[in-house]
């Protein structure tokens, strides 16, 4: 079954039951009202303009932290440092 809602848009795209879901085209409509087209289980999500007009269809955790992701962040000079955090070898 589909659902329909409004929601406003941030820099970090749709927010949905914790999960973030984004699209580079949605960067235009933050701070902004929009109309979220979903089924049950998404995996994707179909916005529109508060007018019905198609937007994007928004991918979910695109930003979600990986293991590449962490490591890379780990041998960056500029990420903060814990004394509980080991570096991977």
């Amino acid at each position: 079954m589909k659902q329909l809602f409004q929601t406003k848009t941030t820099r970090n795209g749709i927010k949905l039951n914790g999960i973030y879901y984004y699209h580079p085209d949605l960067m235009q409509w933050v701070g902004q009202f929009v109309l979220v087209v979903t089924s049950k289980k998404p995996v994707n999500l179909n916005i529109f303009t508060m007018q019905g007009i198609f937007i994007c269809k928004a991918k979910a955790d695109v930003f979600m932290e990986t293991p590449a992701s962490k490591k890379a962040c780990l041998s960056c000079p500029y990420y903060p440092q814990s004394d509980n955090v080991q570096k991977e070898s």
